[in-house]
């Protein structure tokens, strides 16, 4: 058995707790203070807001096996305690959410290779999109590296995934929130009914553009970038 220096020791656990630091600064990404890394916002109805979310996975799930979805973005049945991991960890009244992959796996009990490929599941069915940021470096000034990365700050937007997507979540939300408040949430009422055989066409056609235009398996769906 090889012994270990306690330096040794202490590099492990510090990287151990957080894994997603003290490495190179990559692209697109923006120091913790800048303006475009503000990307949380606090989380109405809380855990409403998440059992809508995890009803809508599972919906999403039930419905890849009974269409046989083979594609390699399917969502997987582990992905579900990876999902509940991550909704846990945001706080509801800022709505930060910015864990280390490495935290996330452990809270899940997965690999971390593991809890990123699910995460990018998650961008592509339930709108989960990050930000890479970065902090001054210790070495700053001096011949060392002046600034390093730091975990990414996460935020779902459930708007920007598939349209079925967002209409189940919004139904789930207010089923949730009508049992809990009995009234429905603000900004997810029905809309108003159309009866105009020709508008309603007309509408459904735009729908289907957009969702081509705008769908959340496009690259450019991500901000900055789409790379982990």
């Amino acid at each position: 058995m090889i012994a270990l220096s306690f330096g040794d020791i202490a590099s492990a656990f510090t990287d151990r707790k957080d894994p997603d630091r003290k490495r190179t600064p990559r692209r697109n990404s923006y120091d913790i203070d800048d303006q475009r890394a503000q990307v949380f916002q606090p989380v109405r109805h809380g855990w409403d807001w998440i059992g809508a979310v995890l009803q809508t996975f599972d919906e999403l799930l039930h419905d890849q096996r009974l269409s046989r979805y083979k594609e390699s973005d399917r969502l997987q049945d582990g992905d579900r305690r990876i999902l509940l991991s991550f909704l846990k960890l945001i706080d509801f009244k800022t709505g930060q959410l910015d864990p280390s992959y490495q935290e996330l796996a452990d809270r899940a009990g997965c690999h971390r290779a593991t809890a990123i490929e699910a995460c990018k599941r998650f961008a592509k069915w339930l709108g989960l999109r990050w930000v890479r940021r970065t902090v001054v470096a210790e070495t700053a000034g001096l011949a060392g590296p002046q600034r390093e990365q730091i975990s990414n700050a996460f935020f779902f937007d459930l708007s920007s995934a598939p349209k079925r997507v967002w209409a189940t979540f919004k139904a789930a939300l207010r089923r949730k929130v009508i049992k809990r408040r009995g009234k429905a949430p603000e900004g997810l009422q029905s809309p108003p009914r159309v009866d105009d055989p020709a508008l309603i066409f007309a509408l459904n056609s735009l729908g289907d553009t957009l969702d081509i235009r705008d769908s959340a398996s496009r690259e450019s769906r991500h901000y900055p970038g789409v790379e982990i």
